[in-house]
């Protein structure tokens, strides 16, 4: 005994075994089943994260309200919320049911990413495979083909690279043909090699399902489990809605998942493209011809797709990157007012904490609005009074109610508020100038630049995205808190859309035609 030496493994913890059965679960099923379960297993991780910051505010407050079920009971409602369910408080001090729609838009965005990652990975198991560090399958099938029958082959059996890079082919073990004396060697040596055991290498899915069948299983898995929180969260104080449940719920899963597949998609079909079949096959010459032949009416009208999208999508970000900076403008000038007004409304730590959290999850639904003010139509304060740059009445107040720094007491229609128009002129040009890069590049060949009326086809693309997407987050950003006075909060969906529609086609197309014969005169 005194020759053995003992050795300790240091090697650090890694999740505990649940945890990694259930991150090991969407790769080791089946490709539909895979796709339910990212979808289930996005949709805990979103109640959970919720259920966790709403625990943590539970313990720390010095008088709750509610024992551990009410708090379960508030984080299951606030998910619901987060995806543009309408809620309904049952305990008020008049004794009548309030309803409360305004969804925080910082909070809507958790659950849009996790929708969002899952479709992607059910789609697309290239991204599945470089995150966990696993070899690619094609790659290490085309280099065991060659190392299998090129190299030298023992008597009666392949090589030692042929047998690993067979194994690596096919997920298992090297195998080998015959029974000489060289391939029982190969084995042994093959053994003794150090490396991890096969029981820690995770299986490889080879067998992937279709971008129907990913997005149906996600939205399917996903819809299950709110089903299940919408039931529990049915019997506390914060009561779902079920109409606005059954119908904006499935809306926004539904549209995060098939945003993550089409662009897991898009990455495997560039991915592929090059290397579709071998160069010695008989396919290849017909590949030659249509690489030499250009791209298809298809491609040509996904690519010009995908410029609209991108140009909607640049200027619904200028949007409200001019509707934050309007909104943070007034709240910097009254500095003081807004931390008398933060102080009288949370007196303890605790309650500090969760007004700043509320803050910050409302910072985008206040660009949203600022943004609705810019465009024009504005928003609607209370119900009967509209904010907008047209209008000159004072925003009325509840009574009892502290001022908000945002609102100027002075009324609106001054000439300051004219200043406001350089919002959405910068995102007509924002469509203008991201339709150019695609119709004619700075750099480009002339060979390739688009022809004015497609270009400004293009660009009114971007304008009907753009107003889609404004229409899309007013929905979502504002609704009711209560009743009588505050049945309505936020911007009004339709005008906002219609009204961002009309500015960026009005200055994109003839802004993006104008760049268009300037970048082809040089």
């Amino acid at each position: 005994m005194a020759g053995v030496t003992q050795t300790i493994d240091r090697t650090p913890p890694s999740l505990p075994p649940l945890l990694a059965e259930l991150s090991r679960a969407p790769e080791s099923a089946p490709g539909p089943v895979a796709a339910v379960l990212g979808g289930v297993l996005a949709a805990g991780l979103g109640i959970g994260a919720l259920t966790a910051l709403v625990m943590v505010l539970w313990i720390g407050s010095p008088y709750p309200d509610s024992g551990v079920a009410g708090a379960l009971h508030i984080a299951a409602a606030l998910w619901l919320l987060a995806h543009g369910a309408e809620l309904t408080r049952m305990d008020t001090l008049s004794g009548v049911p309030a309803p409360v729609g305004v969804t925080p838009l910082l909070l809507a965005a958790l659950p849009a990413w996790l929708a969002y990652r899952a479709g992607h990975d059910a789609a697309c198991p290239e991204g599945q495979r470089r995150r966990a560090r696993l070899p690619d399958t094609a790659s290490t099938a085309g280099a065991g083909r060659k190392a299998a029958w090129g190299g030298a082959r023992g008597a009666g059996g392949l090589s030692r690279a042929g047998r690993a890079a067979r194994g690596a082919r096919f997920g298992g073990a090297a195998r080998t043909q015959g029974t000489g004396s060289a391939g029982s060697a190969g084995s042994a040596a093959d053994a003794k090699r150090p490396g991890p055991p096969a029981s820690a290498v995770p299986p490889v899915r080879t067998v992937w399902p279709s971008p129907w069948a990913a997005w149906c299983g996600v939205v399917l898995g996903y819809v299950l489990v709110a089903w299940g929180v919408a039931r529990y969260a049915d019997h506390g104080e914060l009561r779902p809605e079920w109409t606005s449940t059954v119908v904006r719920l499935p809306l926004l899963v539904a549209f995060a998942a098939a945003a993550g597949v089409w662009r897991a998609r898009g990455r495997m079909r560039r991915r592929r493209a090059p290397d579709r079949h071998p160069s010695g096959s008989r396919w290849a010459h017909a590949d030659r011809a249509a690489a030499l032949a250009g791209p298809s009416g298809l491609a040509l009208t996904r690519r010009r797709l995908r410029a609209s999208v991108r140009a909607g999508a640049a200027a619904t970000l200028v949007l409200l990157a001019g509707g934050a900076l309007l909104a943070v403008l007034p709240l910097v000038q009254h500095e003081f007012a807004a931390r008398a007004l933060f102080r009288r409304l949370a007196e303890d730590g605790s309650g500090r904490v969760a007004l700043l959290l509320l803050a910050l999850a409302l910072i985008p639904n206040a660009a949203v609005w600022a943004a609705s003010f810019t465009l024009g139509p504005g928003f609607v304060f209370r119900t009967g009074h509209l904010v907008a740059p047209l209008g000159t009445a004072p925003v009325p107040l509840l009574p009892g109610s502290p001022s908000l720094p945002v609102l100027p007491s002075g009324g609106y229609g001054a000439p300051g508020t004219w200043l406001a128009g350089l919002v959405p002129l910068a995102a007509g040009l924002t469509v203008a100038w991201w339709t150019a890069e695609r119709a004619a590049p700075a750099y480009g060949e002339r060979t390739a630049v688009w022809g004015w009326a497609r270009t400004a086809l293009v660009a009114a693309g971007g304008a009907v995205s753009c107003g889609a997407a404004m229409a899309v987050l007013c929905v979502y950003a504002g609704g009711p808190l209560g009743v009588g006075g505050l049945a309505r909060f936020g911007p009004v969906w339709w005008q906002t859309g219609v009204a961002s529609l009309v500015w960026t086609l009005a200055i994109g197309v003839p802004a993006v035609l104008v760049l268009r014969a300037w970048r082809l005169r040089r």
